[in-house]
Formats: C-alpha cells, structure tokens, sequence
C-alpha cells in the first residue's frame, strides 16, 4: 500500500495510529497465532531499523517544534522515563484484561507475562495502585449503601404520609 494512501486512510478515519498498531497487533496475535510468531522478527527489527530513505510524513513538517520539545523533555528525564506511571498503569491493566481470556494459548500467556515483567514498576507502586482500587470499591459500596437508605427514607414517607391521609379520612 502507498504511505500516502495509508495516511489519508488514516485522516479520513480519524483514528490514531498508536491505537490502530496495537489493535492490529492484538488481532493478529490471536487470530493468526502463526504467522504472527513466524513474522514477528522482523516485525521487530523494522521497528529497531530507521529508514533514511523515506521522506518526512506531513505532520512532521507541522509538529516539529512540538515533537523537538517532547523529545527535549524526554531526554532531560534522569530515570528515562521508567517511572511513568500513567503509562505503566495503562499497560498493566491492558495485560490484565488480556490474562483475563481464558481460551489463551500457553505461549501467549507466556508472553502476556514476559511484557508484564518488562514493565519496571515496584512493589510500592502495585501496592498504592491496589490500596485506590479498595479505596473507590469501599467508595462505591457506601454511595449503594447510601442510595438504597435514601430510597427506603422516600418509602418510609410515603407510608407515612398514607397512615396520615388514612386517620384523617
């Protein structure tokens, strides 16, 4: 396919494209189990390998300054970048949606772990995570408590309010 009809695909259809990799990625480790794993080295050395020969997409003409100043700020990171939690967050709850399929293959689950380890998170870090996970459970279980009070205090008025009009009439 041409670089060029892929990006106006991708314009058109208003999807982003680190999206559109992983979803591709997911759907080809599942469905074509495989080829996938046949494929999957040189999947990974066209992504280690710059291709010098292609020229700038469009938006690289647009955002350069912008990227320039991520790339700054990224360099500028002591740890580079190993403790990001956001995006490690992120990660952890994908692998974790992904464990949750039972029908896996021994080997995907194996690799399902192996990126779970790749992810540098500490001990501390999964125990805060766990620690607000309880927090919004204990959260979200007063605020049930707290409706279900609410509808039996609506329903003790409205028995109320009927053995008054009944002692009137």
């Amino acid at each position: 396919m041409d670089l060029d009809n892929y990006r106006s695909i991708l314009d058109n259809a208003s999807v982003d494209i680190w999206l559109l990799i992983d979803a591709a990625l997911a759907v080809a480790s599942v469905d074509y189990t495989d080829e996938f794993k046949r494929r999957r080295e040189g999947i990974v050395e066209r992504i280690y390998t710059t291709t010098s020969a292609s020229p700038p997409c469009r938006n690289c003409v647009a955002n350069n300054n912008a990227e320039t100043e991520k790339i700054v700020e990224e360099e500028l990171n002591p740890h580079g970048g190993l403790f990001n939690d956001d995006e490690n967050k992120k990660k952890i709850l994908e692998i974790k949606q992904q464990l949750e399929y039972t029908n896996q293959s021994e080997d995907t689950l194996v690799e399902l772990l192996h990126n779970l380890d790749d992810i540098d998170i500490t001990f501390q870090a999964l125990k805060r995570q766990k620690d607000s996970n309880f927090d919004s459970e204990r959260l979200a279980a007063t605020r049930k408590r707290l409706h279900e009070n609410y509808k039996e205090v609506a329903n003790a008025k409205k028995q109320r309010k009927i053995q008054v009009m009944d002692l009137h009439e």
